[in-house]
């Protein structure tokens, strides 16, 4: 399956012009739909998160089980990603509630099957252009406290199938990316005008690759591994973004546990300055 590159410097391209119009619209409430931790006190603000949850799921719901899972005994001290890292902001945007079948849930966009995560892709734009939207809206707003190089984009499931394009489109250097369980929106990002025949590969444009940590567990019964794999090889393909792939042995459709967190914290811990990683 071929895999786009989806960074873009064209103006033309008419889903930026789009994006770029609503950076004029109030900002203000953007941030207000998150769940903020960090950092604890007595410690300057580093790094920023965003982190955004699983269809279905709810930024308290995520934050509390993300930030109860500690690494392993093996490791020189037992810690959780908010106390290994202090001087971290943890961003957790909330997504709306919408109808889904005769339900309403917490989604970022509409879709049909996540074992089948492409199908209907006409069902997900609206909501998926939406979503990237405000992320780089709230990426907009953060950045006025810290720089892009030191904000780490993330998701879980359809959280990241939001985050990883929206990192493209805002085409600037950023600390890291963490994508846990997720896929390729391909298909709805093609009908969201994508000019996928004149996108650019930016090879010289930053002074260092991007790394991004992705990880999925082999018994997902959520979103199928192979879905995983087919995201983490069009992101290999990106000459910009290195890639760390875990795959787990068990874990299902979350962060395989303490294994999965020993993970994050080393990529974190490696994205850092040599001055500012964890002891």
């Amino acid at each position: 399956m071929d895999f786009p590159s989806l960074r873009s410097s064209f103006p033309s391209n008419p889903f930026r012009q789009h994006l770029e119009a609503d950076f004029n619209r109030s900002i203000n409430s953007t941030r207000g739909r998150c769940r903020t931790w960090g950092p604890f006190e007595g410690h300057a603000h580093t790094h920023t998160v965003i982190f955004l949850h699983e269809e279905g799921s709810t930024a308290d719901q995520f934050a509390s089980e993300l930030f109860e899972s500690e690494t392993s005994k093996h490791r020189d001290k037992l810690g959780t990603l908010r106390t290994i890292f202090p001087s971290f902001r943890w961003i957790f945007p909330m997504a709306p509630k919408t109808k889904h079948f005769d339900q309403e849930i917490s989604q970022w966009f509409n879709m049909r099957s996540t074992k089948e995560p492409n199908l209907e892709p006409k069902e997900q734009v609206e909501g998926l252009r939406e979503s990237m939207d405000r992320m780089l809206r709230l990426i907009q707003v953060e950045e006025k406290v810290i720089s892009t190089e030191r904000i780490f984009l993330g998701g879980i499931g359809q959280g990241f199938a939001v985050m990883y394009p929206t990192f493209f489109l805002d085409g600037r250097q950023f600390a890291g990316l963490i994508g846990l369980s997720s896929w390729a929106p391909l298909e709805a990002l093609k009908l969201m005008k994508w000019k996928f025949d004149e996108i650019q590969k930016i090879t010289t444009q930053y002074e260092r690759c991007t790394p991004a940590f992705l990880s999925h567990s082999r018994v997902d019964q959520v979103v199928p591994v192979e879905e995983g794999r087919k995201l983490r090889d069009g992101l290999v393909a990106e000459s910009n973004v290195v890639v760390r792939w875990q795959e787990y042995h068990g874990g299902g459709h979350w962060v395989q546990s303490p294994e999965g967190v020993d993970d994050i914290v080393d990529f974190l811990a490696e994205a850092l300055p040599d001055n500012e990683r964890p002891d």
